[in-house]
């Protein structure tokens, strides 16, 4: 039964990094309630470490800006996951060809606004 649990716990794990795209932390134990062994899995995301929070970068989504001066318009998407050296990857959509792409936060926010 352990075995069977840890599965349990690292596919719910997986399935929550999978879908929000932020880094995850998890707990698992059995717990007994009236008379019945369950178990709770406690899953939050946007965690780097076991006591470190990470705070999840506010962008402004669907604000369209341009890569530098002239270059191709993008429209802002969300945070997608947090680099190593603290930076933020976000979901941007090039508007004439609507491919997605990740972009860095930083450079973002030296982009301009597309005129």
């Amino acid at each position: 039964m352990p075995g069977l649990i840890r599965f349990i716990v690292a596919f719910i794990i997986d399935q929550v990094a999978n879908n929000n795209r932020f880094p995850v932390r998890a707990k698992a134990f059995l717990q007994q309630v009236s008379g019945k062994a369950i178990l709770v899995v406690s899953v939050c995301r946007g965690v780097t470490g076991m006591n470190t929070k990470t705070s999840i970068p506010q962008v402004p989504v669907g604000k369209i800006k341009s890569f530098g001066a002239f270059g191709p318009k993008y429209e802002i998407g969300r945070p997608i996951r947090q680099l190593e050296d603290g930076d933020w990857m976000i979901s941007v959509v090039l508007v004439e060809t609507g491919e997605e792409v990740e972009y860095r936060l930083a450079r973002l926010n030296n982009d301009p606004e597309a005129r």
